[in-house]
């Protein structure tokens, strides 16, 4: 899909309408009575058109349309009618009359991290570059069956790593090697000669709602609190979704390369014995998961080399954020692999709606000194206890 793409919904009696995504937040939409178009506008996440007026001698009415910031869903509120040209005297019929008329859905959202919708990066002490977060605020994910324009990925990722449970959602803060050169150069990212490579860390927040199906937090076995026992299948599924589909496939890794990379094979996975320790005035468990192979975003210049394609309209922003291609002579293949380790702290909440697993995290190469990922696991720690200090499970008294 391009930024130009039109898709049109046919409302009947030759209205027809038409709208566009021309950015990763930004609709335009368009009314047209057969070819004659009688209303546009724009609308943005989280921002509604207001009332447009149509008044033609065919065609009357008005409309409004809006993106909710969290779900995604495209809503009309409107009253046309049209004039039915063969009915004597003329009368007036209307095709489209209601409120917040479901359209389209579309991904990424705006997402939520404890409770609240402003994004706190871990960030890196010095030592190994400067890093920073990849986007805007918290990004939200939604991983079902439905189809989503602007990225289609969520579905994507139901299929091929979540098709026996659930739908859910995942809330992402991610953090990354920020480019070494010009904002808009290579990054670190991209590059297989940097510590940075394929590699990113921050937080996570899956959501899994009761009403769907959930009797359990994502990422545990059951909700039992703090005596809870992890499901490493879970985070082995989450770290595969994330690196080849939400960030390497909207990047533009092609799509079989991404399918290479997604099956969980358990066997070739291992976890450290789940500790709990303290950080606010919570618990959280904590492990380290190693051996989950994914793929990268890395291009190489080489003749004959496999080439990065646009999977999304948004495709441009994530080559933005996370830095341009950075082909290195030493690396003739495109999309190398890379196999990482991963240190997690977990805890989960539960509300009358939905259990919401809470993740921060660092991750390295499997083969990169230890102090690397140390080094991210103090900063999710300092996030957790200047930002996040009563998140986590409720302490146990002394």
């Amino acid at each position: 899909m391009t930024a130009a793409s039109r898709h049109t919904i046919n409302l009947g009696l030759g209205v027809f309408l038409d709208y566009s995504f021309v950015s990763g937040t930004e609709l335009d939409y368009f009314l047209r009575w057969q070819t004659l178009e009688v209303a546009q506008g724009s609308i943005s996440l989280g921002q509604p058109s207001g009332p447009v007026p149509v008044a033609t001698d065919v065609i009357r009415g008005q409309l409004e349309f809006s993106i909710d910031a969290l779900s995604g869903v495209v809503g009309c509120a409107a009253q046309i009618e049209v004039r039915e040209p063969d009915v004597q005297p003329p009368a007036w019929k209307t095709v489209l009359s209601g409120t917040e008329k479901d359209l389209v859905s579309i991904d990424p959202t705006k997402g939520e991290v404890a409770g609240s919708e402003t994004a706190y990066p871990p960030v890196m002490a010095a030592g190994f570059g400067p890093s920073g977060p990849s986007g805007d605020g918290v990004t939200r994910f939604h991983i079902s069956d439905e189809v989503r324009m602007l990225a289609d990925v969520g579905r994507i990722v139901k299929e091929q790593l979540f098709a026996d449970t659930p739908p859910l959602t995942l809330n992402i803060v991610a953090c990354c090697g920020a480019p070494t050169g010009p904002s808009n150069g290579p990054g670190v990212y991209t590059d297989p000669d940097s510590v940075w490579f394929n590699i990113f860390f921050g937080v996570y927040q899956m959501d899994c709602k009761k009403a769907a199906g959930w009797t359990r937090p994502f990422g545990y076995e059951s909700a039992a609190g703090v005596a809870s026992v992890v499901r490493g299948e879970d985070l082995a599924r989450v770290g595969k979704s994330d690196w080849n589909w939400f960030s390497n496939y909207l990047y533009g890794v092609p799509h079989e390369v991404c399918l290479q990379y997604s099956a969980v094979d358990m066997s070739k996975i291992t976890f450290t014995p789940t500790t709990t320790a303290h950080y606010g005035a919570s618990q959280w468990h904590e492990l380290t998961m190693s051996g989950v192979e994914v793929a990268s975003a890395y291009q190489s210049d080489a003749a004959g080399a496999q080439r990065l394609v646009e999977n999304s309209v948004l495709t441009p922003t994530w080559q933005s954020s996370f830095g341009l291609p950075c082909p290195r002579p030493n690396f003739a293949v495109s999309f190398i692999p890379t196999v990482l380790r991963s240190t997690l702290l977990m805890s989960y909440t539960e509300d009358a709606d939905a259990f919401h697993t809470l993740m921060f995290g660092g991750t390295s190469g499997i083969d990169t000194a230890p102090e690397f990922l140390q080094a991210q696991v103090d900063a999710a720690v300092l996030a957790i206890t200047t930002h996040y200090p009563s998140a986590g499970f409720v302490a146990t008294p002394v």
